[in-house]
């Protein structure tokens, strides 16, 4: 069991993890209104990277990280953090940040029906009950059928299933990789393949555009590692709900940034996302 003095100091770094990711996002949505989303996403990914690299020259041995014991899965890993990112901007550059974030916000609810599917967990009554609560969830902020309903949102639904399938490689890969490597190949595909795209799309960009590119990556870095931090530190049954910090700052910087009405559908839909996922965290926790 971890140290009681630790957990309010993980709570305070997932926490502070959720609003630098929300305000990632937020950079990123504000930044595809002048600059094409591949361009946006290459900046994410690249100076991540970036930013790893040096960790891993200076802290760690680079040789070392080189050597996964399940280098397909890395890659595969990697490359569905890019599908979320790219869906994701996607969606959020024709829809509210906070809408797009609660429907992404699903993924972890998806995790219970993957497990089931791939890593062959039992699915008991209450995470049914989860994944009916948390679809529900997402009904009502997609609305379907309304005339409020925009296609793109669906964008978020898709960017939640991928993010479901990274949640899964990450959770199997940690019984066969170190730590330090995971981390490391994180940002690795997004960097490489975007690399490659960006130049299809490229504009250059003004001094105060180029600041805001590379703080993406400066974001995405910090609020990675402050969630590696807290989760070595504390139970992620203790932890886990407060991830839904996220859907909170992106609400917050929805409203204030980009002047969205955030609608009563959005705190229901919300609300029922939320429940499921503690639904599961509180009732998993119960089991082990």
């Amino acid at each position: 069991m971890p140290s009681s003095s630790r957990i309010p100091l993980a709570a305070l770094a997932v926490i502070s993890a959720c609003f630098l990711l929300a305000g990632m996002d937020a950079i990123g949505k504000y930044l595809q209104q002048s600059l094409p989303t591949l361009q946006v996403v290459w900046a994410r990914f690249f100076s991540h990277f970036v930013l790893f690299l040096l960790v891993a020259i200076f802290i760690y041995r680079p040789a070392n990280l080189l050597k996964p014991k399940r280098p397909r899965l890395q890659a595969l890993r990697s490359i569905l953090l890019m599908a979320v990112t790219i869906l994701h901007y996607l969606a959020i550059s024709q829809v509210s940040l906070a809408d797009a974030s609660a429907v992404q916000f699903f993924a972890p609810v998806l995790v219970t029906l993957m497990a089931g599917l791939f890593l062959k967990e039992n699915i008991q009554w209450f995470k049914w009950l989860a994944v009916v609560l948390g679809f529900c969830g997402v009904l009502a902020i997609i609305r379907p059928g309304s005339e409020s309903f925009h296609p793109a949102i669906l964008l978020s639904l898709l960017s939640s299933v991928a993010l479901a399938g990274y949640f899964i490689m990450t959770r199997y890969l940690k019984d066969h990789d170190d730590e330090s490597i995971t981390i490391y190949y994180t940002p690795l595909a997004g960097a490489l393949i975007m690399s490659l795209l960006v130049g299809w799309v490229w504009q250059t960009p003004s001094l105060q555009q180029a600041l805001l590119l590379a703080s993406l990556g400066c974001f995405g870095a910090a609020g990675h590692y402050l969630l590696t931090f807290a989760f070595h530190r504390a139970d992620a049954s203790l932890l886990s709900p407060l991830l839904y910090a996220q859907l909170v700052a992106s609400a917050l910087f929805s409203a204030l940034f980009f002047s969205d009405i955030i609608e009563i559908s959005f705190y229901i839909g919300a609300g029922l996302v939320i429940i499921a996922g503690i639904l599961v965290s509180h009732h998993s926790k119960k089991a082990v």
